[in-house]
C-alpha cells in the first residue's frame, strides 16, 4: 500500500484532477491507517505526510517509534523497509546523475545535486566521495583559468583576461584573486574608454571649426557611446544640428 501511495502521488503531481488516482490513493492510505493501533493514527498520518514529501528519514523515525509500541506489527516493519528502499533508490539515482554531470564537466549541476542530496542524507559516504571529487575538479578549473587570466593580463590582453577571470567566478563566485583582477580591469577599461572618447571629442571640435558639422556630430556621438556622460558632447551635437539647418535654409 505504501508503494501505491507513492506512485499515485506521482501521478497526481502530473495531473492533480485525476479522480481515479485520488480515490485509489485515499483507499491505500486508509488501509495503511488500519494497520496500526487507533492510538497511533496521528503518528501514522504524519509519517505518511513525510513519505509523500520524499522525507523518508523522518517517516522511518516515526514508524520506528510506532514499532517500539507494537513490536510485532509486520505492516509497520514493511513500511520501514519500503522507505529505506526508496532512500537507496533516490541516492543511487542521484549518484548516476552526478557521475554523468562530472563526465560532461557540468560541475555546477553536479554541485547543486550533491548538495541537495547531502541535506537529506548527511554523512552518506558515496555522496561525500562525489562532493570531494567535484571540489577537486573545481579547484583544478579555478587554477587553470586564474593562470590563463594572469598571463593574458600581464601581456596586456585585457579583454581575454577579463573572460578568464569571469570563468573563475563561474566556479568560485567569491574568489578574491579573480575579483581583484576584475576590479583592476574595470578601472583600466573605464580609463581606456575615456581616453578614446577624449580623442573623438577633440576630432569633433576640429571638424566643427572647419564647418564640417555632419562629421563633428559623428565624432561626438562616438564619444558618447564610449562615455555616455561626456561633458558638453550632447550640447555640441545640438549646436551642430542647428548649424546644419541654417546652412540648408541659406541654400
Amino acid at each position: 500500500y505504501l508503494n501505491a501511495v507513492y506512485y499515485f502521488g506521482k501521478a497526481l503531481s502530473i495531473d492533480s484532477t485525476n479522480q481515479m488516482a485520488i480515490k485509489l490513493k485515499k483507499d491505500a492510505e486508509e488501509k495503511i491507517r488500519k494497520g496500526v493501533k487507533s492510538t497511533s493514527t496521528r503518528e501514522m498520518e504524519l509519517a505518511l505526510k513525510y513519505y509523500r514529501m520524499g522525507d523518508y528519514s523522518r517517516a522511518i523515525s516515526i514508524w520506528e517509534k510506532l514499532l517500539k509500541k507494537d513490536p510485532t506489527n509486520k505492516k509497520v516493519k514493511n513500511y520501514i523497509s519500503s522507505a529505506k528502499n526508496k532512500m537507496l533508490e533516490e541516492v543511487s539515482s542521484g549518484i548516476k546523475k552526478i557521475d554523468l554531470y562530472i563526465k560532461q564537466e557540468k560541475l555546477k549541476s553536479a554541485t547543486y545535486l550533491v548538495d541537495k542530496l547531502l541535506k537529506k542524507y548527511k554523512g552518506n559516504k558515496s555522496l561525500l566521495k562525489r562532493k570531494s571529487k567535484i571540489n577537486e575538479l573545481i579547484s583544478q578549473k579555478v587554477k587553470f583559468y586564474l593562470s590563463k587570466g594572469k598571463k593574458a593580463y600581464a601581456n596586456g590582453d585585457i579583454s581575454t583576461a577579463e573572460r578568464y577571470f569571469e570563468k573563475v567566478l563561474e566556479y568560485q563566485p567569491g574568489n578574491k584573486t579573480a575579483l581583484g583582477y576584475l576590479e583592476k580591469i574595470g578601472k583600466t577599461m573605464v580609463k581606456n574608454r575615456k581616453d578614446e572618447a577624449d580623442r573623438y571629442y577633440i576630432l569633433g571640435i576640429e571638424a566643427y571649426t572647419k564647418n564640417n558639422y555632419e562629421l563633428a556630430i559623428k565624432y561626438w556621438e562616438k564619444a558618447l557611446k564610449l562615455y555616455p556622460n561626456y561633458p558638453n558632447a550632447k550640447e555640441n551635437i545640438q549646436r551642430a544640428k542647428l548649424k546644419l539647418k541654417e546652412l540648408k535654409k541659406s541654400d
